[in-house]
């Protein structure tokens, strides 16, 4: 061996060990868990819908306009961050074309991808502004193909990028 006697050579074998598994990451999407889960439903009575695992947003728990696997959660804060997913195959949000008026010109359009952000701030264990990933220059989604896009597209704090500029305040039920 390289060391002249034993003693070494262990020490040597424990100190490369020890700097392999000091830099090995555990596979983990997450920075931190998701501590929020539950239902949050405005005024408006829509609500966001959290697991540790998933996120649905809709009028309706049993029939949301949107749902997905939670893939990547960032903190900005103590109390603002944003949560990556990925639509669930039957549960993707559908984009319309509208005139001046609101009326629907066209449509319906798939998103441009599977991957999008919910952003969330002032969260409190009560209360909290949540709002998902909308760009007014791509009217038909700001949806991304890859986890690796998503998080270099949303992981931007919300204060200095063009999404997420329509918080709700949602109470926990």
């Amino acid at each position: 061996m390289f060391f002249p006697n034993r003693f070494f050579s262990l020490f040597a074998a424990v100190l490369f060990a020890a700097f392999v598994l000091a830099g090995c990451d555990d596979g983990s999407t997450n920075d931190t868990p998701v501590p929020f889960t539950g239902t949050w439903t405005s005024t408006y009575e829509d609500s966001y819908t959290i697991t540790g695992t998933s996120l649905s947003y809709g009028y309706s728990v049993e029939s949301p306009s949107y749902s997905g696997t939670i893939r990547y959660v960032k903190y900005f804060t103590d109390n603002s961050g944003v949560i990556i997913f990925e639509y669930d195959a039957d549960g993707k949000q559908v984009y319309y074309d509208y005139d001046e008026s609101y009326n629907v010109t066209g449509g319906p359009h798939d998103p441009p991808g599977n991957f999008i952000a919910t952003y969330f701030k002032n969260l409190g264990s009560t209360s909290g502004d949540f709002a998902t990933a909308y760009d007014m220059s791509k009217p038909h989604g700001c949806e991304t193909t890859t986890l690796e896009a998503a998080k270099a597209t949303f992981t931007l704090d919300a204060g200095v990028n063009t999404f997420a500029t329509y918080y709700g305040t949602y109470s926990k039920q």
